[in-house]
């Protein structure tokens, strides 16, 4: 159902209801597309499917291995764990441009290894969970500040 880009392996989903639509992750480990992993925006009611960030759409750091995405709906970006790079991503959902929040000289913190995350927008935090993974031997939640990127581990 719906045209355009096809999916292929899906890895997370978030709703932005306000506009209709689906935010998916996908990861291209068989590199089928040039363009890597990509973010997806989804029409509810059509299923027609677009591209928001990719390789090819946005510009900002290069994308990894995208794992979950939240809607940051008040500044209209969705937010994306990128697992081998090691950070936090920022995407704009109309022009696709990518900006890191928090990692490897973005905000002040251990250094990490995120996998998933919750969004709690009132409090602008990005609550970010790693485990035991490329040779981090840790489980922990953090506190992800998003205007500094600063990081502290919650509980461990």
């Amino acid at each position: 159902m719906g045209s355009g880009p096809p999916l292929h392996e899906l890895v997370f989903v978030d709703l932005d209801l306000a506009n209709g639509r689906a935010l998916l992750t996908e990861h291209d480990s068989a590199a089928t597309t040039e363009a890597g992993d990509r973010l997806f925006s989804v029409d509810l009611t059509t299923g027609n499917r677009s591209v928001v960030s990719d390789a090819t759409r946005g510009a900002g750091p290069a994308i990894g291995w995208l794992l979950n995405v939240a809607l940051d709906a008040a500044r209209g970006r969705a937010l994306l764990v990128d697992y081998p790079h090691r950070t936090l991503l920022a995407v704009d959902l109309v022009t696709g441009d990518r900006t890191v929040i928090s990692g490897a000289g973005v905000g002040t913190g251990p250094s990490w290894v995120p996998r998933d995350l919750a969004l709690d927008p009132r409090a602008g935090v990005a609550w970010v969970v790693e485990y035991n993974q490329a040779g981090v031997d840790r489980k922990a939640l953090y506190a992800v500040d998003l205007e500094s990127g600063d990081r502290v581990i919650a509980s461990q």
